[in-house]
């Protein structure tokens, strides 16, 4: 199931290493963090694939911007659930 939500994108990175590849795309949210031990807004880190930085090449210049994320829920590390990026697109200022 695909989803979308406006998210910050800060920029991605992407790594291969012993026939094992993939990439992540670093969000910001847009509220201050709610825990009474961190200040600032959080930074979270989404899964994606590794072609998939390529596509954000055309809009490096423009980040950190506000962006329009798709983005499926997959399976993770030790049974969790994680985020996976499908697409990015800069939401345009009125």
């Amino acid at each position: 199931m695909n989803l979308n939500g406006n998210f910050q994108v800060l920029g991605a990175d992407r790594y291969s290493v012993d026939g094992s590849s993939g990439g992540k795309v670093y969000l910001m949210g847009d509220k201050p963090s709610s825990d009474p031990d961190k200040v600032g807004r959080e930074v979270m880190s989404a899964k994606a694939d590794f072609d998939f930085i390529d596509q954000l090449r055309e809009f490096a210049t423009q980040f950190p911007c506000l962006c329009s994320v798709d983005y499926e829920m997959v399976s993770g590390a030790k049974k969790s659930i994680t985020m996976k990026v499908t697409k990015v697109t800069p939401v345009k200022k009125p």
